[in-house]
C-alpha cells in the first residue's frame, strides 16, 4: 500500500497532472468508509504512507466511497475532480451509474485473473509491491 501511493503520485506528477494545487483524498473502504485523509504536498503524502494503517478487509462495497465523493463535491471540496483511482482486488459491489468522472480501478497482478469491472471504468494493473519500489 505504501509503495502504491508513492507510486501512484509519482505516475501522475510525471504526467503533468498535478499542479502546485495538489489535493488528494484517500479514503479506505470495505462495506463503509473506515478513513478518510487529505495530503496537499509530495511530503504529507510520503509522511502519511510511511505510517498508513489499512484498515477494513471484509465485505467491500465500492458504492460507499462513490457516495462519499458526490457529498464532498456537494460541500464544496472538490472544486475540480480529476478523477477516482480505486486500489482493490476486484471483489464487491460496484455503482450501477457511470459518475461524471474518470475512475481507475487498480489492481495487483499476482497472475490471477482480476474480477469485471463495469464498462464505463479503465482497469490499472501493477506488479507486487516488491517490483514497485
Amino acid at each position: 500500500l505504501q509503495n502504491f501511493l508513492i507510486k501512484t503520485y509519482s505516475v501522475l506528477t510525471e504526467e503533468n497532472i498535478f499542479d502546485e494545487n495538489l489535493n488528494i483524498t484517500i479514503i479506505q473502504c470495505d462495506d463503509r468508509v473506515r478513513s478518510e485523509v487529505t495530503v496537499k504536498s509530495r511530503q504529507q503524502l510520503e509522511t502519511y504512507a510511511r505510517k498508513i494503517v489499512p484498515s477494513g478487509f471484509g465485505g467491500t462495497d465500492f458504492v460507499p466511497v462513490f457516495e462519499r465523493v458526490r457529498q464532498l463535491r456537494k460541500q464544496g471540496k472538490f472544486k475540480k475532480l480529476q478523477g477516482l483511482v480505486y486500489f482493490t482486488d476486484g471483489r464487491g459491489r460496484f455503482p450501477q451509474e457511470c459518475p461524471d468522472y474518470p475512475v481507475a480501478f487498480v489492481f495487483v497482478d499476482d497472475g490471477t485473473p482480476a474480477p469485471a469491472i463495469p464498462a464505463w471504468a479503465m482497469r490499472v494493473s501493477f506488479l507486487p509491491e516488491e517490483e514497485l519500489s
